[in-house]
Order: structure tokens, then C-alpha cells, then sequence
């Protein structure tokens, strides 16, 4: 097979077969697809952030300033 230019998804010895192996990337492809790019992330966390501010009735200035007030 390599001699034609044709290559294996996976070693058939350790994962079993191609089919498999094939169901297994195209699994963590979908995962992926799912993640948040960086500036996503940032934007939930600062959204999640405001929310339970509001939520606990707290200033976002006091929860960072780390003051310990009950």
C-alpha cells in the first residue's frame, strides 16, 4: 500500500480496523468543532461574570477588589 502512495488511518494491529479508526477522528473532529476560540471563551467568562454579579447583588468592583465583606 505505502509503494502506491496510499496510507492506513491507523496501525490495524493496535486499533483495530480502519473503520474504526475512521469513526474515532471524525468523533474528535466533531469535538473540536464544539470548543470556543479564545475570544470566545473570554466573552462567556465576562458574561458569566456580570451574571453572577447581578445575581449575588454585588458590584463587579468589590468582587475583584477581594475584600472579604459578608
Amino acid at each position: 500500500m505505502r509503494k502506491k502512495g496510499m496510507r492506513e488511518a491507523g496501525d490495524e494491529r493496535i486499533f483495530g480496523s480502519c473503520d474504526f479508526v475512521s469513526a474515532l477522528l471524525e468523533q474528535a473532529e466533531e469535538g473540536v468543532e464544539k470548543q470556543f476560540t479564545g475570544g470566545e471563551r473570554l466573552a462567556k467568562v465576562k458574561q458569566d461574570f456580570e451574571d453572577v454579579c447581578r445575581t449575588a447583588e454585588i458590584s463587579p468592583v468589590i468582587f475583584r477588589s477581594g475584600g472579604r465583606k459578608g
